[in-house]
């Protein structure tokens, strides 16, 4: 729900910040402000919260007080694949993830009315010259197992507080496909508390820095070898421990003399 103020009725501007500032914890001083503003017709006193506090607000029958129902994005999930979903803002527009990456399509088309307005800003009936109704978004439809993902954010967040890190991200996709089946990263934040949340623990990790892959990768190009038969997993090769690559010398950190691997060894 959404309160807000018409100053042009407001008997007492002090008196009702006093008891506005009580219900919603609001600084008096700029409540008073927003009631005292004569040639304003309309101003926000908070939206989108609990019907529960603005039926409060509303018992007081403060005149020039009124409220409105207002739609508020609400995310049953909390902060499952909360860096991959993003959220929106208080206009339900989308600031990030794929709230923001699809915010034209999910959004739609607003509705339109055109009429004559009164000196208080309302509108005068029988005026109405163009009306439009109001054109539903799209459906998006994420390649995201939630099984796969509720458990890989499970273990990335144990696995990260056990080594004692800062912080960690994981990404499962299907090698045939490409179809990302999990994203995740921790720390990570309630999507429907996003603002009470820090700006570090809102980026995704996975897609937001690049990262050194390492002694990683050696599993993804040996899979992709044994697969095509060129190579078997008790093939040797006779390592130096020196390479040069574009003139540059790599050194392996904990051998001086070659030896020999097997595929095997190598993983």
């Amino acid at each position: 729900v959404t309160l807000f103020a018409n100053p042009y009725f407001v008997k007492d501007p002090l008196n009702y910040a006093i008891k506005l500032s009580e219900i919603l914890n609001m600084d008096v001083e700029s409540l008073k402000e927003k009631l005292s503003r004569p040639n304003s017709g309309f101003e926000y006193i908070t939206r989108k919260i609990s019907p529960e506090l603005a039926n409060r607000v509303m018992e007081l029958n403060l005149d020039g007080i009124y409220s409105a129902r207002e739609d508020k994005r609400f995310y049953p999930k909390d902060s499952q694949a909360c860096h991959l979903i993003g959220f929106v803002g208080l206009d339900n527009k989308g600031l990030a993830g794929v709230e923001l990456e699809y915010e034209k399509q999910l959004h739609g088309v607003d509705g339109k009315i055109i009429a004559k307005q009164d000196g208080l800003g309302r509108i005068v009936p029988g005026t109405y010259t163009l009306k439009s109704d109001p054109e539903d978004g799209y459906d998006i439809h994420l390649t995201i197992d939630e099984n796969i993902q509720f458990y890989t954010e499970s273990r990335l967040k144990k696995g990260v507080q056990e080594a004692g890190a800062k912080r960690g991200t994981i990404i499962i996709m299907q090698p045939k496909t490409g179809e990302i089946l999990a994203m995740a990263n921790y720390p990570d934040f309630d999507l429907n508390g996003f603002n009470l949340s820090n700006s570090d623990s809102l980026k995704n990790l996975a897609i937001s820095y690049n990262f050194e892959p390492g002694s990683i990768l050696k599993f993804v190009t040996a899979s992709s070898a044994i697969d095509s038969g060129s190579i078997s997993k008790e093939m040797v090769f006779h390592l130096p421990p020196t390479i040069k690559v574009g003139g540059r010398v790599i050194s392996e950190p904990f051998r001086h003399v070659a030896k020999d691997y097997s595929v095997a060894d190598i993983l």
